[in-house]
């Protein structure tokens, strides 16, 4: 769990990457091609060594201390939902390197709508104007690859018959998977609110 100690004392006021070993702000970003697409890994120029993730502090994006000084970021995401009653998942070239719905954090005063649908057309090329609110909560155990092992979710179901899916640089692949049988091989808070009672109940399953 990143806590507060983990960051300097006094927080940097620009964008910084903080190695996940050793804690010092030396590290670059390399990618790293297998066998489901290339993946995005940092080494560390101080203590050498190489991982999937980084501790970020960045004050253009929502994110701060619990009262046990756990870092939380906040974000918002979109479960897009065909005709068939699919739903589109694409794999991560980021940690975790599994299968996931658009989504990402938030900037400071962004509206949730706005940043879930603003993510969905960066990640697939995906459009609309409009998102049915599903759930809005804490989940505890979704770790990112900024460092931030909580989250606040803002989740939102889009329906569309959009033909083409046009993936940006955190995607290697899509696919579309009936909502009552979405692969085991997801990341932590996608499985998460798929069980969530709202989302069920939303779904064309």
């Amino acid at each position: 769990m990143t806590k507060r100690s983990d960051f300097p004392d006094i927080l940097p006021t620009v964008h910084t990457k903080y190695c996940f070993v050793c804690g010092v702000p030396s590290v670059e970003k390399n990618t790293v091609e297998s066998t489901d697409g290339p993946h995005t890994r940092f080494t560390c120029t101080t203590c050498h060594e190489t991982s999937d993730r980084v501790r970020i502090w960045d004050p253009g994006m929502i994110q701060y201390f619990d009262e046990a000084e756990n870092l939380v970021h906040e974000g918002a995401g979109t479960i897009v939902q065909n005709e068939r009653g699919e739903v589109l998942l694409f794999m991560r070239t980021k940690y975790p390197f599994l299968w996931t719905i658009p989504g990402g954090h938030m900037s400071p005063g962004e509206d949730p709508k706005v940043a879930a649908l603003r993510e969905l057309a960066e990640e697939t090329g995906i459009t609309v104007t409009d998102a049915v609110p599903l759930f809005t909560g804490t989940v505890t155990g979704d770790e990112c690859m900024g460092g931030a092992d909580i989250h606040i979710w803002h989740l939102y179901l889009v329906t569309t018959n959009a033909a083409t899916i046009t993936l940006d640089g955190e995607g290697s692949s899509y696919g579309w998977f009936p909502a009552s049988a979405i692969p085991k091989e997801c990341t932590f808070p996608v499985l998460y609110l798929f069980n969530q009672p709202s989302v069920q109940k939303a779904l064309t399953i």
